[in-house]
């Protein structure tokens, strides 16, 4: 499980623990957070039953703190890893056994190195569920339900989130959009969407994508052409109907229309890896104007030190000299953490909204009342294209902090939740707006194995026999769809489990890992 501070999630893993039964199932819940208070330190740290922020707080440093003594951003999936292994059954020599029909709840995940270490024990048998609550809804909960302080709830949100100069802290923003389901708090959503996902899971061969599922499919499939170096991103356009108008993907654009493809006989190179300098153009922009601003900065206190040289001590001169000398930035920190490290303008790729924006033209295709599909929420520039163009409604997958579409367009656009539409007559003050909203289904990682007959990594799904429709029930489920290779994982167990006893070893389970 993957979920934002503040999100109201005992409902959703009572609903998960409940419905894996239906399929013959129990639960076993494994908590990074009860790992963690079994290593706290004394003192101050030891204050995990105070407020619900209180507890959070100290939970986030010390979690941190574990990592960064272990030297690993993965470690407390290991320690999850560790646990797991360490209640599984043996047989007459020790030697680990398959738990049979157990489901291992894991929550919650905060980092993407240990979403890349569960999948490379666990490979099909993890899946990675993403709970989805606004930012509003959250912070509701911690004022209204745990009666937290709303500056300091709203500080706490945004270190889950991001932990900025912190080596081994949380970014539960960049692990969320890893998980291979999504699903909302709103409401009772959750609910069908839980039993969807585990009806999926264990093999219904009825169910077919939702709209959005598919569109997202098809936006991340494009987004897999693009050779830039930073990020694949894709996009999809569908019309009103929701029958697909357009694809795009961030690539540089190729003369005469489109992007460059893989192939393309050019006489000269022509995307950012094939040229002489195979460099980020928008990176060597900004090492440009770093180097400027340095210099303006030298300048000028070079000629307030000329200015005091005839009015102090000599020897003040330099020793206040010396003292800029070390104060002023050096090795490209002059922008970090400043709005203009966070500037895309220089990059030579069109930006997959703006290519699937764009294709619709040369195409003669109008996506007036359409929808946009990203996997990555829209930056500022594609935002002004996508309400002038008269997309209706863009769904995203992962968020983009660098984005300022809604500082620069909130009176057009708005963030909301998964089911809200577009409503150009209404009165309500948001409804009129343009909806930006989380992507809710399966994603696109794992189409294939839910949902294909014959392609799926898994056994092959019938849905007929005899010339009738084969009746599915959960009780009577052939297990997962893709199964999992007992001997395989059970030796990535037993490594995860030797990585955390030599952390142990090494500081002697004292003032640290125990």
């Amino acid at each position: 499980m993957v979920y934002a501070a503040g999100t109201d999630i005992e409902p959703v893993i009572d609903t998960l623990r409940d419905y894996v039964q239906h399929y013959g199932y129990k639960a076993n819940e494994v908590r990074v957070s009860d790992y963690i208070k079994e290593n706290l330190s004394s003192g101050a740290d030891k204050c995990v039953d105070g407020t619900e922020i209180e507890r959070i707080e100290n939970l986030i440093r010390r979690g941190d703190e574990i990592c960064a003594q272990s030297g690993k951003a993965d470690f407390l999936a290991l320690a999850a890893i560790a646990k797991i292994a360490e209640l599984r059954p043996k047989d007459s020599d020790n030697n680990p056994l398959p738990w049979p029909k157990t489901v291992h709840i894991v929550r919650s995940l905060k980092r993407p190195e240990e979403v890349v270490t569960l999948r490379q024990v666990y490979r099909p048998g993890f899946f990675l569920i993403g709970v989805f609550a606004t930012e509003e809804e959250r912070l509701n909960f911690l004022v209204d339900r745990k009666a937290a302080d709303s500056k300091r709830a709203k500080v706490l949100i945004e270190t889950d989130a991001k932990e900025e100069g912190v080596s081994y802290g949380q970014h539960t923003r960049d692990t969320f959009h890893r998980s291979d389901v999504f699903i909302q708090l709103k409401g009772d959503a959750y609910k069908d969407e839980l039993h969807r996902f585990l009806d999926l899971v264990f093999g219904q061969p009825h169910f077919t994508p939702t709209p959005d599922e598919y569109a997202m499919f098809l936006a991340a499939a494009a987004g897999a052409r693009s050779a830039q170096f930073g990020r694949q991103v894709g996009a999809a356009i569908v019309n009103r109907e929701g029958d697909l108008v357009a694809v795009g993907c961030n690539d540089v654009p190729r003369a005469g229309g489109g992007l460059y493809w893989f192939g393309d006989k050019n006489p000269e190179p022509c995307r950012d890896h094939e040229r002489e300098e195979q460099v980020d153009s928008n990176d060597e922009e900004k090492k440009t104007i770093e180097e400027d601003i340095l210099e303006n900065v030298q300048r000028s206190v070079r000629e307030a030190l000329e200015q005091a040289s005839a009015m102090v001590n000599p020897d003040q001169v330099t020793i206040i000299r010396d003292c800029l000398n070390k104060a002023l930035p050096r090795n490209g920190s002059l922008l970090k953490g400043t709005r203009l490290s966070d500037i895309t303008e220089f990059g030579r790729a069109v930006h997959a909204e703006m290519d699937a924006l764009t294709s619709c033209e040369r195409t003669g295709a109008s996506v007036r009342g359409g929808s946009l599909y990203t996997s990555t929420f829209p930056c500022h520039n594609c935002t002004r294209h996508i309400i002038a163009a008269g997309i209706t409604r863009v769904v995203y997958i992962e968020p983009y902090p660098k984005s300022r579409a809604v500082n620069l367009h909130g009176d057009a656009i708005r963030l909301a939740n998964s089911g809200d539409m577009f409503d150009p007559k209404s009165h309500n003050k948001d409804e009129w707006k343009i909806p930006f909203v989380p992507f809710v289904g399966i994603g696109p990682r794992r189409f294939f194995d839910l949902f294909s007959m014959e392609l799926s990594s898994g056994y092959v799904m019938e849905r007929k026999a005899n010339g009738r429709a084969i009746a599915w029930e959960r009780s009577k489920n052939r297990g997962p769809r893709v199964p999992m290779i007992p001997a395989s994982y059970l030796d990535r167990e037993e490594g995860a489990v030797r990585v955390v006893s030599a952390a142990v070893m090494e500081r002697g389970g004292t003032n640290g890992i125990t």
